[in-house]
């Protein structure tokens, strides 16, 4: 230590200099300048070369760390009066060289190449913190997140100061309002600003074990820039732009207002993700492994009054899954990855979001989730729109071919439904069509209706549809009373009549013309034309004709047995194949 020299009068500052040594490298000195009569004092203390590998003991006492290390240099300068110490100004500059912590395992979860802080004015006193500049170069955070908690929370002993009040609820209750309000109160009083803020090169290693097993992912070439930040501005702009696992892009614009934190924007676009970085994800949540493909997604958010509005666009290149069974919801997604494919082998989905933020039950994340949840439903529930869309074609066309009884012969309206048909199954990969014949009782009471039609044409000379209520007062004449209603007598006529076997030739007739017409315009078809089962609920009350079956093929070319035809709404959703 160097002798002090030390000089005091009541007329002039007094000077005080002071320098030591701590350690083998480090240094520390001090000048102070102090004017005895009024108090007014400035001190600069200078720290060069400090190590901080001897306070690593003193650090164990508030965090589970086993080594901390690093070198600090500093120039820092007080300003204020003895007679009030604690509206002392504080200014100057800390720059740290290779600061890093390493856990209990010795695995460094903390560093940086070098921090480097600009103290343009820390007025204690009235809550007022000004910073010059806040840069960060190369800086490392290594996070574990499992069901519990997670690594920083542990080391920092985060974990037994949330655990560890013992005072009654009631005691608890009264000073965390205390405490809420007095933040409350303190936080709109405080005033910091910070004039530029930036970290280049940043590196983050995640793992969570959230599903049993780890989860690793790495976030690289993190670069953070933003200018006046002030808590005071009406609006803050933060820009972002970092590395996905060594290949995705990520950029990120924030925008809110510090005073008012139900005002904000987010802007993020994400290029190149690899989807099958999330495997253990998929596999886990929706019984799929994801074999390949990437991710462009881009969100458009904004938060208006505590109004979340989020416009989310996915574009996904190139995926394919596979079924591995399970998962915890059970997604069908590998049937919902092959109806939103478009002709290029992309999947574009738009997801609006919608939220009060307001509201503690609001997750956005959560919310995102629910709605690609109930697109995937809406998709596999509902295949005849993205098969429509994938070559243009009317819904109506896919879904069903009516016939018109007594008429056999193909229409031109039969003809070009048939024609999108093939259209889709040739462009469409995978794909198998079955078309059903359904509406077999209808078709009998038509044939009976018809039957019923002549005879009361040639015993009243009336037509059937001109005279409608003769015509059913006819009808229960037949069948020798009303109380069946109308339609049930027509079903009745039909069985007394054996009409069953006249509709089995109709449909057979309609099976073999419409098979023989696929057949001719392309001979390599897979398109099977078959009557329905007789449990399909479609032969009760659809009107006859042909209900059309889309299918994905398993790995054998045979049809999956999972249908995506359309299902009853009521029924639950389907499988995934």
């Amino acid at each position: 230590m160097a002798s002090p020299v030390i000089i005091w009068d009541q007329e002039h500052d007094s000077n005080a200099d002071i320098t030591f040594q701590m350690g083998d490298y480090g240094s520390i000195s001090s000048s102070s300048d102090v004017h005895p009569g009024t108090g007014d004092f400035t001190s600069t203390i200078q720290v060069e070369g400090l190590q901080l590998k001897p306070f690593t003991k003193y650090a164990a006492e508030y965090a589970e760390i086993n080594a901390l290390e690093g070198t600090v240099n500093s120039e820092i300068i007080l300003t204020g009066n003895i007679n009030t110490p604690m509206q002392t100004l504080v200014s100057g500059e800390v720059n740290a060289l290779k600061p890093l912590m390493k856990d209990l395992d010795n695995e460094i979860f903390l560093s940086s190449e070098s921090i480097f802080c600009v103290l343009e004015e820390i007025n204690y006193s009235s809550s007022s913190y000004r910073i010059g500049e806040l840069s960060f170069e190369q800086p490392y955070l290594k996070f574990e997140l499992d069901s519990v908690s997670n690594n920083l929370f542990r080391i920092f002993k985060l974990d037994e100061e949330a655990s560890g009040d013992t005072r009654t609820e009631g005691a608890a209750t009264t000073d965390t309002t205390a405490v809420a309000t007095a933040e409350a109160s303190d936080s709109t009083s405080m005033y910091y600003a910070i004039q530029n803020l930036r970290v280049n090169q940043g590196k983050l290693d995640y793992t969570d074990n959230l599903t049993g097993q780890p989860f690793d992912y790495a976030l690289s070439q993190i670069e953070i820039d933003s200018d006046s930040i002030y808590s005071d501005s009406e609006w803050i702009d933060i820009a972002s732009t970092m590395i996905l696992n060594e290949r995705g892009k990520l950029k990120a614009e924030v925008g809110y207002n510090p005073m008012d934190l139900n005002y904000a924007t987010i802007d993020i676009a994400i290029e190149e993700f690899v989807l099958s970085d999330l495997n253990i994800y998929s596999r886990y949540y929706t019984g799929h492994s994801i074999l390949n493909g990437d991710m462009f997604y881009f969100s458009d958010t904004k938060i208006t009054a505590g109004q979340l509005e989020s416009e989310n666009n996915l574009l996904i290149k190139n995926v394919s899954v596979e079924n591995i069974k399970g998962g915890l919801f059970a997604l069908p997604l590998k049937l919902a990855v092959w109806l939103l494919k478009d002709k290029n082998g992309d999947i574009e989905l738009d997801v609006p979001v919608r939220g009060d933020m307001d509201d503690p039950e609001v997750d956005t994340w959560a919310l995102i989730g629910a709605t690609l949840k109930k697109k995937i439903f809406d998709t596999t529930d509902n295949p005849i729109l993205p098969l429509a869309r994938y070559i243009d074609a009317d819904p109506d066309d896919l879904r069903s071919i009516a016939v018109h009884y007594p008429d056999t012969a193909l229409t031109e309206d039969h003809k070009r439904q048939l024609d999108i048909i093939l259209d889709l199954e040739s462009q469409k990969e995978g794909l198998s069509v079955e078309m059903n014949f359904v509406g077999v009782d209808s078709l009998q009471s038509l044939m009976a209706e018809s039957y019923l039609s002549e005879g009361f044409l040639s015993g009243s000379k009336k037509d059937s549809i001109e005279d409608r209520e003769a015509f059913e007062q006819y009808v229960y004449q037949q069948v020798g009373s009303d109380s069946l209603g109308f339609r049930k007598s027509l079903s009745q006529v039909s069985a007394n009549q054996g009409m069953d076997a006249v509709a089995e030739e109709y449909i057979n007739t309609m099976i073999a013309k419409v098979d023989a017409y696929l057949k001719g315009k392309q001979p390599a078809t897979g398109i099977v034309v078959q009557k329905a089962k007789v449990s399909d609920k479609d032969n009760v009350e659809a009107p006859p004709g042909f209900k059309m079956q889309y299918t994905l093929k398993d790995k054998d070319g045979e049809a999956a047995p999972d249908s995506t035809s359309e299902p009853d709404p009521s029924e639950d959703p389907p499988e995934d194949s």
